[in-house]
């Protein structure tokens, strides 16, 4: 027989089964329906939150600034001396080719009677180099005259030596005539046929042929002296002559280029060095410029813009090339032009002080260049197409990276782990 519990033995058994029963009845909880639909709603909207955590993700951008250039550099066009602009024959946007002109700058000083003294100085250049000129025109005259001269005294004695040696031969015949007439006649005047007086006649013709024949040689010789003399100054004169020329000419020469400095002095030209387009104009006519001031900046032509992104130390480790870039230009508001997409081309593994790079973009600290591809080398605006000028200041969101909403949650337990 099973025993009574303890708590049973403490009170009687009439209280046990009065406590049992419920005087007012069965008691029935009942539950508002409004609560299944709030349950269900909590249950629905933990589970999209569930998803959205799971499923959403979110983009990390990085804010930088940075410039338009172009890909094959940009060549700027300085002045070599401090002068005025006189005249400007290119505009923004032109298309230039190697060697037009581009500026005419004038470098005029005067003295203190206002005068132009650059002028002044050019005017007596120009008077002495035609006085060079004149001099060496005539020194070349003179000097065909002069060996046409000595030519001609050379053919002339040439004739006379001819001339004289056939005197001469004329003589030596005579001579030898005269000299057997005169033996003839020492034999007449020993065999008594002649006297003495006849004797002397022929002696005397025999000496006077032979004082004319001594006179020829005497004249020969002199006249083969001098033709000896003529044709060693012939040959000597060409090369006199054409020191005397050379000198003339380098006067010549070193007085054009005196009056080429002095002109240059006056105004000089500045020509395009290359083919290209004019990327941006910087001075215009009237303007001072002084040496090594930037007058015009040329875009090679094939150039392609791009963007030149500065981007902080804190940032460059998340970007990587081929990463998408969105711009936004100075000169075209996005709330009007959109936003326009690029590519990184390429990251600089150097950093770089402010006061190293050439850009109107402040900056407050130390920056690596970021090189962006633009996907487009103009602005559309009302079906017209913009084009982007070099130098154009930009602000750039850069695609770091895409996680999931849970994985930007976790992230900080992740860099804990990873301590």
């Amino acid at each position: 027989m099973e025993e009574p519990s303890p708590s049973k033995q403490l009170f009687r058994k009439e209280v046990l089964e009065r406590g049992d029963s419920n005087s007012l009845g069965t008691v029935f909880l009942r539950q508002p329906k409004e609560y299944q639909w709030i349950a269900i709603l909590m249950f629905l909207v933990v589970s999209g939150l569930l998803v959205f955590l799971f499923v959403g993700t979110y983009t990390k951008y990085a804010d930088v600034f940075g410039v338009i250039t172009v890909d094959k550099g940009l060549v700027k066009v300085s002045a070599r001396r401090e002068g005025q602009i006189i005249e400007q024959m290119v505009k923004q946007g032109d298309s230039v080719t190697k060697g037009d002109l581009l500026y005419v700058i004038s470098t005029d000083r005067h003295s203190s009677f206002d005068q132009n003294l650059d002028q002044t100085i050019l005017i007596q250049q120009m008077e002495l180099q035609s006085s060079l000129e004149r001099d060496l025109k005539i020194a070349e005259e003179a000097s065909g005259l002069e060996l046409a001269l000595i030519k001609s005294k050379i053919l002339s004695k040439t004739t006379e030596i001819e001339q004289i040696n056939a005197q001469l031969a004329i003589y030596d015949q005579r001579v030898e005539l005269s000299g057997a007439g005169l033996a003839r006649n020492e034999k007449l005047l020993k065999a008594g046929h002649t006297n003495q007086a006849q004797l002397d006649k022929v002696i005397e013709d025999h000496l006077a042929l032979q004082s004319k024949r001594n006179d020829l040689l005497m004249k020969l010789n002199s006249t083969q002296s001098l033709l000896a003399e003529l044709s060693n100054e012939l040959e000597l004169k060409p090369g006199i002559f054409k020191e005397k020329h050379n000198r003339l000419k380098r006067n010549l020469i070193e007085n054009k280029q005196r009056i080429t400095e002095v002109s240059s002095n006056i105004d000089y030209r500045i020509y395009a060095p290359l083919t290209g387009v004019i990327g941006s104009q910087l001075t215009h006519v009237g303007e001072f410029v002084r040496p090594g001031n930037t007058m015009v900046s040329l875009i090679p032509e094939g150039s392609k813009l791009q963007a030149e992104l500065y981007v902080p130390a804190t940032s460059i480790g998340f970007i990587k090339p081929e990463q998408e870039v969105s711009m936004r230009y100075s000169a075209f508001p996005y709330q009007h032009f959109g936003l326009h997409s690029g590519r990184v081309l390429s990251v600089s593994k150097v950093i770089s002080l402010p006061e190293e790079l050439e850009t109107s973009v402040e900056l407050t600290g130390a920056v690596y260049k970021v090189i962006v591809g633009l996907d487009s080398q103009s602005v559309s605006a009302q079906g017209e197409e913009l084009t982007l000028g070099v130098g154009m200041e930009l602000e750039a969101s850069v695609k770091l990276e895409n996680r999931s909403l849970v994985q930007w949650i976790l992230e900080p337990i992740y860099s804990l782990r990873n301590r």
